[in-house]
């Protein structure tokens, strides 16, 4: 089955109509707005599962890879901590390098 890519009003109205017994089958992803998540619907079975995700990855692994809740949320913030970490290291490595160069022309005056 393909993703469709809805937005906020259109993920409510799928899940009125799903509450109101009239939904289609389908999987969607709508990016939330107010705080930068994005919302997995997967109404493949007629269950309509609602869950949030930090990433368009993360969603993506939920719907096609089928992965489970708590795995994908557990991704996410492993894949956030190596993000950070790596940003760590090229802030310092920026200072580093910026202390050389200071050493450096001081050097040469």
């Amino acid at each position: 089955m393909e993703i469709k890519y809805i937005t906020e009003e259109q993920a409510k109205r799928i899940i009125e109509s799903w509450c109101d017994g009239k939904s289609e089958p389908g999987i969607h992803i709508a990016a939330c707005k107010e705080n930068g998540k994005y919302i997995a619907i997967d109404n493949s079975t007629n269950e309509c599962w609602v869950e949030e995700f930090r990433t368009l990855k993360g969603c993506k692994k939920y719907l096609l890879e089928l992965w489970e809740y708590e795995e994908v949320l557990e991704w996410e913030t492993k894949r956030f901590k190596r993000i950070e970490k790596a940003l760590y290291i090229i802030y310092y490595l920026l200072i580093g390098i910026f202390i050389l160069s200071s050493i450096f022309l001081m050097k040469k005056l």
